[in-house]
């Protein structure tokens, strides 16, 4: 540990609070203002209409996609994983919260997989299907974009949300200590 650091009274544990609750809230709320004014909200009409095929729209969905699944569970799997040192390192009510904040970290893993995980196999099945979509396929793309936003919403506005809270509870009361 730097000098500065242990002038300071920042422990290892403090840093691996702080990297867990930078983690936590990336996942968190790059997610929540997705979920409020990001593609899928324009692509389901929640915030405005856009005159795209269903095709395209279950392409520019599988695009946005890939490109958020591994950022969002990397900083999670990131959180959890400071938090789980946190756990280790640190006593009493900084321990349990730096725990339940880790536990709700992992917690999206088992909920994607049960809720989101089927929605994400139909809508990239159809985005493979591209401008051949039938009638019948472009109104599921439009159910199953919606249920993706319902359910991808509860998962980060509600479980994230509290993982997120616990850490910063954590790290509160891991500077008060």
């Amino acid at each position: 540990m730097p000098a500065i650091f242990a002038e300071l009274g920042i422990t290892w544990t403090t840093v691996a609070l702080v990297g867990a609750t930078a983690a936590s809230s990336y996942a968190t709320f790059a997610n929540v203002g997705l979920a409020q004014f990001g593609i899928v909200p324009f692509l389901t009409g929640k915030v405005g209409a856009l005159r795209l095929s269903p095709a395209d729209k279950v392409g520019a969905w599988k695009a946005y996609f890939h490109a958020g699944a591994a950022w969002t569970l990397g900083a999670q799997a990131l959180a959890a994983a400071l938090d789980a040192y946190a756990v280790v390192s640190a006593s009493g009510l900084v321990r349990t919260l730096a725990a339940h904040a880790g536990v709700l970290s992992l917690a999206t893993v088992p909920l994607t997989l049960a809720f989101i995980h089927p929605v994400n196999v139909e809508l990239l099945a159809l985005a493979d299907e591209g401008d051949k979509l039938s009638a019948e396929q472009g109104q599921q793309v439009e159910t199953l974009l919606g249920k993706w936003q319902r359910r991808n919403a509860w998962r980060h506005g509600a479980v994230s949300l509290l993982g997120w809270a616990f850490g910063i509870a954590a790290l509160v009361l891991d500077a008060r200590a």
